[in-house]
């Protein structure tokens, strides 16, 4: 399933399910959050670069560098199904990151990572008050990472991964009035054989 495909699905979901339970309620608890992502990744060069050696036929005799990326952006949208439980599906664009391959002779190529993921979470809520609550999550992360090479030659070398993970976070939320709310969250999930840490900070609003 691609990722386009991947993600209608996933927010077609979570709207079908908020669309029901607003039928139920006067004030249907559906929430849309906007995050910015700061990252911090676990270095696999052994991966990468059998990647470039094998996949996009690079020669990295020179060895293999890395500038990963250290910002993502996220859209969330979510309902409280109960006081204590919520559900949430999010996708999210990660910036560009990028691998320098050496040759033998010294001249580097850089491998670029474009990375989508979208996700699908159940929370355990905790309110401390009203307004402020603490909560736990736990679900599955889809990826896709395209690779892509530009050899001195001109030609571009591509390649991708796919897959599915599972993924788990804590976070805090605080509610300002009735209709806004502020998200910082800590999150981690595998990207193929990356495993990539998440603190994000949120704004959104309830509908």
């Amino acid at each position: 399933m691609n990722a386009k495909w991947f993600t209608t699905l996933l927010f077609a979901l979570v709207t079908a399910t908020a669309a029901l339970q607003a039928q139920t309620e006067k004030h249907a608890p559906n929430y849309l959050l906007f995050k910015i992502s700061e990252l911090s990744w676990d270095d696999n060069f052994t991966y990468i670069n059998d990647l470039a050696a094998g996949r996009l036929g690079l020669d990295t005799s020179g060895g293999i560098k890395s500038d990963e990326a250290t910002s993502a952006f996220k859209l969330t949208e979510g309902i409280y199904l109960h006081k204590y439980f919520a559900l949430e599906g999010s996708a999210a664009y990660i910036d560009d990151s990028k691998f320098i391959a050496t040759d033998a002779s010294g001249f580097d190529t850089t491998i670029r990572l474009k990375t989508f993921t979208a996700d699908l979470v159940a929370l355990g809520v905790y309110p401390f008050s009203d307004r402020f609550e603490g909560y736990g999550q736990a679900g599955i992360a889809y990826y896709r990472v395209d690779y892509e090479s530009l050899l001195q030659t001109g030609e571009k070398r591509k390649t991708h991964d796919t897959g599915a993970e599972p993924l788990y976070g804590v976070g805090l939320r605080y509610k300002i009035g009735d209709t806004f709310m502020i998200d910082l969250q800590a999150q981690q999930h595998d990207i193929g054989e990356f495993g990539v840490s998440f603190a994000s900070l949120g704004l959104g609003f309830r509908f």
